[in-house]
């Protein structure tokens, strides 16, 4: 069987004037993946995060590195996080939004690689299929390592792909190939440097040196041996000499992904997924199923076709081995490997950890499908007709598909963590300091530490600003002495000492306490919501209708002053 593309459609696509086709298509898939993750962007979510602002800072000089920081050293997160940082004038916001960019360029590196190994119409719908998968973009609007990692370790996989094509052709160019595994090397220490996750990814590549090339050759495998390790290498030594200018020693950074407390969470987390297979499966089962719903398991079917699927000039169907080794490998391993180097430990698993699977198998799946459409489309009586449904088929199947997944995880948009809490915070702290510009705010304990990030540190964020990282304060006398308003999360399940040793005291009758300004604040739950609450006042005189409270998310605002002081009229609303 040679399954060889469709030339109408392939050429259409390619030799379009005066734009072609295939250029404004990408275009549209690349801008539709950007507003799908802009749409569920979270912002600070107040956990991972947190880490990776510290090693942002101090890429750009504002703090210090701590090698024990496992997410501020990992420099392939923050570096190119620190120069939007730093150019957008330490903007939080600017710095958060740039991870938006990685749904797109995931989604144009499967392209490169369906159009590489395939035709240019394999490579627009798998470029699609990852623009509009919800493991991507659900977790895209926030600083966390996989879509950078993922994204690097697609490159590594395409320039080793690459690499056995440029191999196999009739005027073989050994060169290139060279090129190849070098480059692949050097982009998988990128994506190492982002997640050491990617090490994994040596197996599939070295199955890829041992398929390069027209006949299996010793020689050969040891020279792109010794080409992968010295791209690999200088990646590695890269790294070392940034990690040693930032934080000032020298350090393995390997070694801070075995710390003893880290790895113990990990092992606690394990642990209540399961060990056994049928345990593991069903955790993995429950962290899918919300984002792709069960129907998505069909999409495995792709899998044993995609090598038959795949012509096999020029290397392609080794290059699509490759590529299915690649994902099986992976997904067994983010499943059942381990993630300990000494013993065997299986990794937690996350939905946003198997972001690395997502371009593998969109080029897999999306060849399968291209292959059953061009087969329709040449059929001849009615021909038309058959076009038209091939086109459907191509077109549709995938859009309604992309509709039926985004609509369902819509509404868990932005709702990461704690980043609900974030926003319930931000919303509080802007009312206050518009209301009673004259009072100082007393940030809370649990406030102080998972929101400081974004705060800075009380010596440079607003003089009015009290910050609270003790829990003490109130005890050792370190708060105002005047009336203040004290900011605090309303969970209960939040323990924080410095509102419980106020409350106490307000009960010993030492202080009073009453609301300041809404008393409770909260901020719409999930991006329509949140659409619609902020759009409201441009279509409406009436001010917006109340946001359903909770306290899980919601925070509350009292002032407080000792007994002994007068109070004073308060200003503002």
């Amino acid at each position: 069987m040679d399954p060889a593309p469709n030339r109408v459609l392939s050429d259409w696509l390619r030799n379009g004037r005066p734009l072609r086709p295939a250029t404004l298509i990408l275009a549209a898939v690349l801008a539709l993946a950007l507003l799908i993750s802009t749409f569920f962007y979270s912002g600070y979510f107040a956990s991972d995060d947190a880490s990776y602002l510290y090693g942002i800072k101090a890429v750009c000089g504002e703090s210090r590195l701590v090698p024990s920081n496992l997410g501020g050293v990992r420099l392939g997160v923050t570096a190119p996080a620190a120069l939007v940082y730093r150019f957008a004038h330490a903007s939080i916001f600017a710095t958060i939004a740039s991870f938006l960019i990685y749904p797109p360029l995931m989604a144009l590196v499967a392209y490169w690689m369906g159009r590489r190994i395939h035709s240019v119409t394999t490579g627009l719908v798998a470029a699609f299929l990852v623009a509009t998968c919800p493991i991507v973009y659900c977790f895209a609007g926030a600083i966390l390592p996989d879509n950078p990692m993922s994204f690097w370790a697609g490159l590594s996989l395409l320039a080793a792909t690459g690499a056995i094509i440029a191999g196999h052709r009739e005027d073989p160019r050994p060169a290139r190939e060279a090129v190849g595994f070098l480059a692949a090397g050097l982009l998988l220490g990128l994506a190492y440097m982002a997640k050491e996750t990617a090490l994994i990814l040596v197996v599939p590549l070295a199955l890829a040196g041992i398929l390069a090339g027209p006949r299996f050759s010793i020689g050969r495998l040891g020279s792109l041996a010794v080409l992968f390790v010295m791209g690999f290498a200088a990646a590695l030594l890269l790294e070392a000499v940034c990690l040693r200018q930032i934080a000032g020693v020298w350090f393995w950074r390997l070694a801070t992904s075995q710390d003893a407390a880290v790895m113990t969470a990990f092992r606690a987390k394990a642990e209540q997924q399961g060990w056994q297979v049928s345990a593991r499966l069903g955790a993995l089962a429950s962290e899918l199923r919300p984002l792709l719903g069960a129907p998505s398991v069909w999409l495995l079917a792709a899998l044993p076709l995609y090598p038959i699927l795949t012509r096999a000039g020029e290397g392609r169907r080794k290059a699509a081995l490759v590529l299915l080794a690649t994902f099986i490998w992976t997904f067994l391993y983010l499943t059942f490997g381990s993630a300990s180097f000494k013993r065997y430990q299986p990794p937690t698993i996350q939905a946003r950890y198997y972001a690395l699977c997502v371009v593998p198998f969109a080029v897999m799946v999306a060849q399968v499908l291209t292959w059953a459409t061009e087969r329709l489309a040449r059929l001849r009586r009615p021909r038309i007709l058959w076009t038209a449904v091939a086109a459907l088929l191509t077109l549709g199947g995938p859009a309604l598909w992309a509709g039926h997944l985004f609509l369902q995880n819509r509404e868990r948009s932005g709702l990461i963590f704690r980043s609900q809490e974030t926003k319930a915070f931000l919303l509080a702290l802007q009312d206050l300091r518009s209301h009673y510009p004259d009072r100082p705010i007393v940030i809370s304990q649990y406030l102080t530490l998972s929101m400081r990030p974004i705060l800075g540190h009380a010596g440079n964020v607003d003089p009015s600003l009290w910050l609270a990282p003790l829990g003490t304060e109130h005890r050792d006398g370190k708060l105002p002495a005047e009336e203040f308003i004290l900011l605090a999360s309303a969970n209960p399940n939040r323990p924080d000492s410095l509102l419980a040793s106020i409350e106490q005291a307000a009960t010993r009758n030492e202080l009073t306490l009453r609301p300041a300004g809404l008393g409770v604040y909260a901020a719409p739950l999930g991006k329509t919501a949140e659409l619609k609450f902020y759009l409201y006042p441009l279509l409406s005189a009436a001010p917006p209708p109340n946001v359903r409270l909770g306290t899980w998310w919601a925070m509350k605002a009292c002032f407080v002053q000792r007994k002994d002081i007068a109070t004073r009229p308060a200003t503002g609303g």
